[in-house]
């Protein structure tokens, strides 16, 4: 039996965390050209009026879609820093970059019930109590370990890209 989706994530993360300390703690050891610095100022005045550590304002959110509130902003070392934060529609987005604004790795993740099924059109009732109808497009695999099926009264996870297109899917009981 293999590793679930969120397993091998969870791999691919911290892979991804310790190639990015390694090569933080390479590229802080040598001398930067003018240029790379002239490049790192823009980028970190991107957004002047945003104050967090992370400034990752330029990745722009779904339309009519704000910040609630930050539920975690922590440094994982080597300038590199995770922010979770909710968002007006129910969702979660996820953010690992580091302090000049480059960012490394970004989606949204959404939790609910599945209310309704047409094909694999599907209206969900999230944990915030609002409702969202999502298409789950054909190339996308729904990791379904236990065979639930998409049908009512199943719990679904799903993470869209900065695009907006959904990623990943998985079904829970």
């Amino acid at each position: 039996m293999g590793l679930s989706a969120k397993g091998w994530k969870k791999i691919a993360a911290s892979l991804l965390t310790a190639v990015l300390c390694s090569a933080s703690m390479i590229t802080s050891s040598t001398a930067h050209s003018d240029e790379v610095k002239k490049e790192t100022r823009v980028e970190a005045q991107s957004d002047p009026s945003h104050k967090a550590p992370m400034k990752h304002r330029n990745i722009e959110l779904p339309q009519g879609v704000t910040v609630v509130k930050v539920i975690k902003d922590v440094k994982l070392g080597h300038h590199l820093n995770k922010r979770v934060e909710l968002l007006s529609d129910g969702g979660k987005r996820v953010t690992i970059g580091k302090n000049n604004g480059r960012v490394f790795v970004y989606y949204i993740e959404y939790e609910g019930v599945i209310t309704a099924v047409n094909g694999r059109q599907v209206t969900v009732q999230l944990k915030s109590g609002q409702t969202k109808q999502i298409t789950i497009p054909e190339q996308v695999v729904i990791e379904d370990d236990d065979q639930l099926g998409l049908r009512p009264g199943v719990k679904i996870e799903w993470e869209i890209d900065r695009n907006g297109d959904i990623i990943s899917v998985e079904l829970d009981d």
